[in-house]
């Protein structure tokens, strides 16, 4: 369980550099050079626009993550609610400014790359739940009460990611909130319960 002053909260810059899992690290650089040799080829042997914006974004987001991977988890604990709140505000912003592309509106302009801000909100539900589930008592876990805030925290993107449409990526969005509350402790037969009002409700939002 995380504790706000506990040895991983407060570790400093060289430990952290030295606890990255550099397995993981050098397996995103082998994937993410395999990559750029499959854009290499597509663009006919030749380094054109698609090849050069792969490389470009897959370095500048590499460096993201090497980045992001050093700062204390204090910090995502203590913002995940606004983190989470700011993802879903840009999800708001894809419905009524997004960019709209081949029958999909799942983009924001921000002028220097097009955000998906979808994907932002697999991370950002994971934050809120862990925090919210963290705070919860084993004994609460399962009241009705407890249940209702992570529910809404759930559905409110899915519907959003849902109709711009974007079925696959609601639905890893609702799988790892699933997870989740798995982990956290939800009882089996709430998962059962969502999982027969979800199947009846499906032929009602096929048809929308």
């Amino acid at each position: 369980m995380y504790q706000p002053r506990s040895i991983q909260s407060s570790m400093g810059l060289r430990d952290r550099i030295l606890s990255i899992d550099y397995i993981l690290v050098v397996s995103i650089l082998v994937l993410g050079i395999i990559s750029m040799f499959a854009m290499y080829s597509t663009d006919g042997g030749e380094f054109k626009y698609h090849t050069n914006s792969h490389i470009l974004r897959f370095f500048v987001f590499f460096g993201l993550f090497f980045f992001i991977s050093l700062v204390q988890i204090r910090f995502w604990h203590d913002q995940s609610y606004l983190i989470y709140i700011l993802f879903f505000l840009l999800l708001l912003g894809v419905k009524y400014f997004g960019l709209t592309s081949s029958g999909s509106k799942r983009w924001l302009d921000l002028y220097f790359m097009n955000l998906q801000p979808s994907e932002l909100m697999k991370v950002g539900l994971i934050l809120f739940l862990a925090k919210y589930y963290h705070r919860v008592s084993v004994e609460n876990m399962n009241r009705l009460k407890y249940l209702i805030i992570p529910l809404v925290a759930l559905i409110a993107p899915l519907l959003l990611v849902a109709t711009q449409p974007d079925l696959g990526t609601s639905i890893l969005i609702a799988a790892g909130g699933i997870v989740v509350a798995w982990l956290a402790g939800v009882r089996i037969k709430f998962f059962f319960y969502s999982l027969i009002i979800f199947l009846a409700t499906l032929p009602v939002a096929i048809s929308f």
